[in-house]
């Protein structure tokens, strides 16, 4: 394992462009006997992808640009200014007009942003489902609110950490990583570093003291399904399992401390 990740580490990501390989086009879920029959039957990936989204009554491509608050492509003239023009010479005998472009094909041929691998479109709506996914998720480890919630000294550590540190913390024979693991090692901007250097990560603000356990309630379930909370007059709030549904509440009083045992409820046997 630890090679194939050294592998990837080293390999530079190929540049990317709009068009696909044959395996995926005329060649998807062949069998190998139809080869050897000389009877290729392979699916087109792009073909089905294309379908899939008139299936779902997906909008054409100018709609979806619109809903990303790019430019306008109502006409040839504006796609020319949208697309590359390989792909748009090639839509142009496919579609009547820009309003029937398949949202699929038209966010494929644009050009990528600077600095990354797919055009605007695809970007706006990758970005619009992340932060969705983001900000529906309740255990979201930047909540302020739930139980769930870090503290700040643990979101600094989690902040700290990159890809690269988690590597060589898992790994058995990487020693060295770039700082940046998803780009090209650089002796001045993204320098191999070892791992030493990299995993340094706390994990003392994660450990519980035994503080911030005063004041909880234990909550337990007894065989006989009966709920009793113990309480206290002073801080320290418990919980115990009475031993009798009918059993009555009492006081005992010790000193300057009182304690009183009063049954809640009555709750199904696990």
């Amino acid at each position: 394992l630890d090679d194939a990740i050294g592998g990837a580490m080293s390999t530079p990501l190929g540049k990317y462009d709009q068009f696909f390989t044959t395996e995926l086009t005329e060649r998807l879920f062949e069998k190998s006997e139809d080869l050897l029959h000389d009877r290729p039957c392979g699916l087109d990936l792009v073909s089905l992808n294309i379908q899939r989204g008139r299936d779902h009554g997906l909008p054409s491509y100018p709609h979806w640009r619109k809903h990303c608050r790019l430019p306008p492509v109502d006409t040839w003239a504006q796609m020319a200014d949208a697309v590359d023009p390989g792909s748009l010479d090639q839509m142009k005998k496919m579609y009547a007009e820009p309003e029937n472009i398949d949202v699929y094909s038209g966010a494929l041929s644009e050009p990528p942003v600077k600095g990354g691998v797919v055009g605007p479109l695809i970007t706006c709506l990758l970005g619009d489902q992340f932060v969705r996914l983001k900000q529906g998720d309740s255990f979201w480890y930047e909540r302020r609110r739930g139980p769930q919630r870090f503290t700040r000294d643990q979101l600094q550590q989690i902040y700290n950490t990159k890809l690269s540190s988690i590597i060589c913390r898992n790994s058995d024979a990487i020693t060295h990583s770039p700082v940046d693991l998803m780009r090209k090692v650089d002796r001045n901007q993204n320098p191999e570093r070892p791992c030493s250097e990299l995993d340094t990560f706390d994990f003392g603000p994660f450990r519980e003291r035994k503080k911030d356990l005063v004041g909880r309630v234990k909550v337990a379930t007894a065989k006989v399904g009966v709920l009793v909370i113990q309480t206290s007059s002073t801080s320290s709030t418990e919980a115990s399992v009475g031993t009798s549904a009918t059993e009555p509440s009492t006081t005992t009083t010790t000193g300057a401390e009182a304690t009183t045992t009063t049954t809640v409820a009555s709750v199904p046997s696990i």
